[in-house]
């Protein structure tokens, strides 16, 4: 049984398309994503390497960094043929993070289970809470 604790992040082929899924079942570390996000944001910490967050579980991924830009766009960094892992940053403007932190918020306010898409593009973020 997984540790109630750990956070997973994994990217891998979804009804839709490609996706990495940011799969949170402990309500702290979402508190802790928050709290970075607001860092990054508030131009504490230049860029966020999320699997670097405590408790995080990587599966089919070998990178995930954020970083705050004038526009919001998923980039792969390795894309090689023979590549199973893949490396990805995701910059995002500052009105696009306010609405990633809003999301959070809901989780955190309701601490209802469900899932919502960050970012939605050839790759999409998806942020799934106690599913």
């Amino acid at each position: 049984m997984r540790d109630t604790k750990t956070t997973i992040i994994d990217f891998y082929q979804g009804a839709y398309g490609p996706a990495i899924r940011i799969d949170v079942q402990n309500i702290e570390w979402l508190k802790l994503f928050k709290k970075s996000l607001t860092q990054l944001i508030s131009n504490n910490i230049s860029e966020l390497d999320l699997l670097s967050l405590s408790d995080v579980e990587k599966d089919e991924i070998r990178g995930f960094n954020i970083k705050i830009c004038s526009s919001t766009d998923l980039v792969i960094l390795s894309n090689e043929q023979s590549e199973i892992y893949h490396s990805f940053l995701w910059t995002i403007n500052e009105e696009y993070m306010k609405r990633t932190i809003g999301a959070i918020d809901w989780f955190l306010k309701s601490n209802k289970a469900g899932h919502y898409y960050l970012y939605e593009g050839e790759i999409d973020i998806e942020l799934a809470y106690k599913e």
